[in-house]
């Protein structure tokens, strides 16, 4: 039972610190490189606070010791949760759990005055992978919240057959660029287009052919006639 119980233990320290780091990777080539990332990043404390609470009370717990200790971090990590991605809180979760662990074997944090027992050390082990299990949760469910919300804002800014902008967000980025150009002295040019006879192609080829054409009319723009600062919406029917 002993072997098995430590089996299980030793897998569960690879399943919830080490396997999440590698599940989440971001793929090669989607990362800048480091030293352009740090040279080029501007460094806020709002950004840095959830990281250096974590490190504070990762502190705490290795002046204080005692049985509920090894929890200090958890708000820490939640809070890096809610503001960094589920790969960078990977990483977090893999270095307080090793970090406690190390501690923990190595005399450096005392939670029990008792003899370290197998079992002790069996029961120690779990407790910390499920404090560990604890962002890693809160980190997904903020991800998909995220991804879920960044769906809907697009749907409710773009026109669902052509991709390209609605009248909703097409008013704030024109107000926007026509704010900024005009306090550049810059010229603004604004061209309507019209598709002549659509409403022949409509009533003799059906709706669906009509719809086929707006698409490819709105393709064709954005494939040839578009800079990168340019707005293009669809703004009648």
């Amino acid at each position: 039972l002993y072997g098995l119980g430590f089996w299980f233990a030793s897998e569960l320290v690879n399943y919830m610190a080490i396997l999440p780091v590698i599940l989440t990777l971001p793929p090669p080539g989607t990362l800048p490189d480091w030293r352009r990332l740090l040279y080029q990043t501007n460094i806020s404390w709002s950004r840095l606070l959830p990281l250096l609470s974590l490190v504070g009370t990762l502190l705490l717990t290795l002046l204080i010791e005692g049985p509920g200790s090894i929890a200090f971090p958890v708000p820490a990590l939640l809070w890096c949760a809610i503001n960094y991605s589920v790969f960078a809180t990977s990483l977090l979760s893999l270095s307080f759990s090793t970090l406690i662990l190390l501690a923990l074997s190595n005399g450096y944090l005392t939670i029990s005055q008792d003899v370290q027992t197998q079992y002790w050390m069996f029961s120690v082990r779990i407790g910390v992978m499920l404090i560990a299990l604890t962002p890693l949760t809160a980190a997904s469910i903020m991800a998909t919240r995220n991804n879920l919300l960044r769906r809907m804002e697009y749907l409710a800014h773009h026109d669902h057959l052509t991709g390209v902008l609605n009248r909703a967000g097409f008013w704030p980025g024109a107000e926007q660029m026509a704010e900024k150009l005009e306090r550049g002295k810059h010229p603004l040019a604004v061209c309507m287009l019209d598709l002549d006879n659509f409403k022949g192609i409509n009533d003799q080829y059906g709706h669906d052919v009509g719809d086929y054409v707006l698409a490819g009319m709105a393709a064709l723009v954005r494939q040839q006639g578009l800079r990168a600062g340019d707005l293009f919406a669809r703004y009648g029917g």
